[in-house]
């Protein structure tokens, strides 16, 4: 099943303001996902991943690394609150490409017709928790993070675990 498997880009500084939050009010995070921008998901059956790695490697060498921050907190019908990443459009270009490269998966399977660059952190919740979570977080931004590398995860048996590191080459 695809929905076990993504490529994501992967947001280490964030992790000591948002981990708590992830583990207890998001489904991949108490999966063991860490802070992330999710750039293709659902991604591919377990059985296509060894074929696809250096295909993803490829790709990803010819981007360049680049600097963001995650600056404020907004929210999705839903009851999801996320950080939007500055600038919003390497992000979006990094979706965007890896949608052409693979026609056939689309971003969040077609359930959107934008790409929203986006770190989730509390998700399917009532205002109360959302508004507790933007309050503790707002104080902690801007996070300055550096994109280096995506990841390809897969879902497995104990949770997300990375399948292959995809360092950008430029």
């Amino acid at each position: 099943m695809r929905e076990r498997s993504a490529v994501v880009l992967p947001v280490p500084e964030a992790e000591h303001v948002l981990r708590r939050w992830r583990s207890a009010f998001t489904r991949d995070g108490r999966e063991g996902m860490g802070a992330h921008v999710t750039l293709l998901f659902p991604f591919a059956e377990p059985e296509e991943l060894p074929a696809e790695v250096e295909r993803l490697r490829s790709h990803f060498a010819q981007a360049a690394p680049f600097r963001f921050a995650l600056t404020e907190p907004r929210r999705f019908d839903g009851g999801v609150l996320y950080l939007a990443p500055e600038p919003a459009e390497p992000l979006r270009q990094l979706a965007e490409e890896l949608h052409a490269v693979y026609p056939g998966r689309p971003p969040y399977g077609g359930a959107h017709t934008e790409i929203v660059p986006h770190c989730t952190f509390v998700d399917g919740q009532d205002p109360t928790v959302l508004d507790e979570a933007e309050a503790t977080v707002r104080p902690q931004l801007p996070i300055e993070a550096v994109a280096i590398e995506a990841w390809l995860v897969e879902y497995v048996a104990e949770g997300w675990s990375v399948r292959a590191r995809l360092p950008f080459g430029r």
